[in-house]
C-alpha cells in the first residue's frame, strides 16, 4: 500500500486505502464508507454525533471520523485504534457484541 500510495499520491480522482494487511482499494473518493453511512443517517434524520461505528482497518476511518463514537476492534491497525474514541475485544472473540453491550447499550 505505501508503494502505491507514494506512486498514486496526488490524484484527486482516486481514493487509496485498505481493508486488509493484503490488500489495496483504489476507488473514486465519493465511494468511502463514511459518505454511504453519512447518506443513511440524513435519510433517518439521525445525527451523526448520536451515532456509532464499528471497525478494524484503514477503510474505516472515514466512519470514525463522521459519528460521535468510533469502536476500533481487537485486531484493529495501531493506527485505527489511534483515531477510534473505545476499543472492544477481537473479533474472534465477539467484539462487536462485548461492544454493543459494553458501549453501545451502557
Amino acid at each position: 500500500m505505501h508503494q502505491a500510495r507514494k506512486v498514486w499520491s496526488g490524484r484527486e480522482e482516486i481514493s487509496i486505502t485498505s481493508s486488509g494487511r493484503d490488500n489495496i482499494e483504489i476507488m473514486h473518493p465519493d465511494i468511502q464508507k463514511g459518505k454511504g453511512l453519512l447518506s443513511v443517517l440524513e435519510h433517518l434524520h439521525i445525527d451523526a454525533e448520536n451515532s456509532f461505528a464499528i471497525g478494524d482497518n484503514y477503510n474505516d476511518l472515514p466512519m470514525f471520523n463522521l459519528v460521535g463514537t468510533s469502536i476500533a476492534m481487537g485486531n484493529a491497525e495501531d493506527d485505527v485504534k489511534k483515531v477510534a474514541t473505545h476499543e472492544t475485544a477481537h473479533h474472534d472473540e465477539d467484539g462487536v457484541a462485548q461492544a454493543v453491550y459494553d458501549i453501545i447499550l451502557k
